[in-house]
């Protein structure tokens, strides 16, 4: 079989078009990374500094010795509760999936302090939070990373964990 220029140059303009329209898919793609990326980098602070001090300060409501000081860690952990909430609203489709486990999140110094009565309780219920914003903490990161959204397993792990931790809570109310 003979090649003309024509042909060619047809096939040349063809395998062009192919390698063109494939850069662009490929350009498209991480453009779309870049994009989430920035987007969440906007809340990577607020959102580990309000994890953090939820957290921290449901430790640290294991610890109170008096009512007072009990009351003063309630006080202070509700501005993080609070951002935590507000984050939540604006971080829901880029981390699509876990925006239900950050607002189960929320709920962890309520958890600890409606559990302190039993002190072995509030001391799982904590055990078991730390290990959900361990797993929240990681896929965030994994996300901002890569640029993307949890992935399933992900989610699945993070359900789970959320699970864990509300029937710390839900075998507690069922008992007192």
């Amino acid at each position: 079989m003979e090649i003309d220029r024509g042909l060619a140059t047809l096939l040349a303009a063809i395998i062009a078009a192919v390698l063109s329209g494939l850069a662009l898919l490929q350009k498209k793609s991480i453009e779309v990374r870049e994009a989430n990326r920035k987007y969440l980098e906007t809340f990577l602070e607020d959102l580990s500094d309000s994890i953090h001090q939820l957290i921290a300060l449901s430790t640290i409501m294991l610890k109170n010795k008096t009512e007072e000081s009990l009351a003063n860690t309630k006080n202070k952990a509700e501005e993080p509760k609070e951002k935590l909430k507000k984050l939540r609203t604006k971080i829901r489709y880029p981390l699509w999936g876990i925006d239900e486990a950050i607002q189960k999140l929320t709920r962890v110094t309520d958890f600890t302090l409606y559990t302190l009565s039993n002190p072995s309780v509030a001391e799982e219920n904590v055990k078991r939070a730390k290990s959900l914003a361990l797993s929240i903490d990681k896929c965030i990161r994994n996300c901002y990373l890569k640029g993307r959204s949890p992935n399933f397993i992900e989610r699945r792990i993070i359900y789970y964990k959320v699970w864990r931790f509300t029937r710390v809570r839900e075998s507690f109310k069922e008992n007192h």
